[in-house]
């Protein structure tokens, strides 16, 4: 979808509904500190081969990194089931990175928060440089769940949006936490995560 629209350089002006995934590596700058720049490069390339890799099986698109965040968008190319793509994404990450650990030298651990609704999604920059992003309160969201994560100590999170909309069988993977405050929102957020 992202190749498709660079092509077509589309405007900033469609409309989707859409679910957004947003993922952290925990306590990254203590771990920059630690250990030499060259480790570090060379383990989030590891790392986000395989979480690329994921989100691309389910449907997904990686909008971008944000040093060591990563940001997917499911449901731009209007697919039926967003929510369930992306949480299914989110779950086979946190397989996948302990079946890596023993790869890793240095041991890595990630949150994921997942939100859905309407985003736009198109071309922005200037003119000398532009890229395709998303753009919605959606996506502040998707990244204020990830950082529940710490709060609740839980590897994912998950809105009541993106909760109501998923199979019988991923809803069963997931245990409500109540109403949560989070930062830049004036309204609780119901919120659920996952049951690990």
């Amino acid at each position: 979808a992202a190749r498709r629209m660079l092509a077509e350089e589309a405007d900033l002006n469609q409309h989707h509904k859409a679910a957004v995934l947003f993922s952290d590596i925990r306590n990254f700058t203590s771990m920059a500190e630690k250990y030499p720049p060259t480790l570090i490069v060379e383990e989030l390339n590891k790392y986000f081969e395989a979480m690329v890799e994921i989100v691309h099986k389910n449907n997904g698109v990686v909008d971008k990194f944000i040093g060591d965040g990563m940001l997917a968008v499911f449901g731009l190319d209007d697919n039926q089931s967003p929510e369930n793509n992306a949480v299914q994404a989110g779950m086979r990450m946190l397989d996948r990175l302990q079946e890596m650990q023993s790869n890793f030298k240095i041991p890595v651990q990630i949150g994921i928060g997942i939100h859905s609704g309407i985003l736009i999604s198109g071309i922005i920059g200037s003119s000398q440089r532009q890229e395709f992003t998303i753009i919605g309160d959606v996506v502040n969201t998707a990244s204020r769940m990830e950082s529940l994560t710490k709060e609740i100590n839980k590897p994912m999170a998950i809105s009541e949006d993106v909760y109501q909309r998923l199979a019988p069988n991923l809803k069963s993977q997931f245990d409500s936490v109540g109403e949560i405050t989070v930062k830049g929102k004036s309204q609780a957020i119901p919120t659920y995560a996952i049951s690990l």
